[in-house]
């Protein structure tokens, strides 16, 4: 698999990973508002996300550093909100995988809202992840909507989201890389049920 393969992989993984995540959230949030739809309970929900991920060769692998950001606009447990780093590696050779998350605080990511520039300065317990991205290519955007449906409840869900591609520069964990594969992100999510799901 050559490194433009690799990318694609690990943008469609990162993609699906915060919606994921969003979707994860918005099935614990607590409704932006609920009232009566032809006798039936209605329920919304809403939050929004963004984040950033760099992919690094090495003689013999690969490592890759993936930020996400989830703030929703209500919710009734904090479990999925808030500011993610995921680093995971592989050793071609040895086929030996690794994989690390972490929560940090929030102001140590800060992504520009054009998807020009992101930053990601934090500490964790096994070293420091310093990471800067620079917008290299045109932002690309996606839509996507589902609907299920039964006696008793209907549930819709929409997401929306835009990317763009990056070059990443940084120290991960004491490794230094430079100028590797990369992208910026951001995605809204909401989801609104009438009825019961039972």
């Amino acid at each position: 698999m050559n490194k433009r393969n690799i990318f694609v992989v690990l943008l469609v993984i990162a993609i699906t990973m915060v919606a994921m995540q969003l979707y994860a959230f918005a099935n614990n949030g607590k409704s932006t508002r609920s009232d009566a739809y032809q006798g039936k309970n209605v329920t919304r929900w809403q939050s929004s996300g963004d984040g950033a991920s760099a992919w690094v060769e090495t003689g013999t692998g690969f490592y890759s550093v993936y930020v996400s950001r989830v703030s929703p606009k209500s919710t009734r447990s904090d479990a999925y909100a808030g500011t993610r780093v995921y680093i995971d590696s592989y050793d071609w050779d040895t086929g030996e995988y690794g994989f690390a998350s972490y929560v940090i605080p929030d102001k140590d990511f800060v992504l520009d809202k054009n998807l020009d520039t992101a930053k990601l300065h934090t500490a964790v317990a096994e070293g420091r992840i310093d990471v800067e991205w620079s917008a290299t290519g045109a932002i690309s955007k996606s839509r996507s909507k589902s609907m299920y449906q039964s006696d008793h409840m209907k549930w819709m869900w929409q997401d929306s989201g835009s990317w763009r591609q990056a070059a990443a520069t940084g120290t991960i964990l004491g490794k230094r890389f430079d100028a590797t594969w990369g992208h910026l992100f951001t995605n809204r999510s909401m989801s609104m049920s009438i009825g019961n799901l039972y």
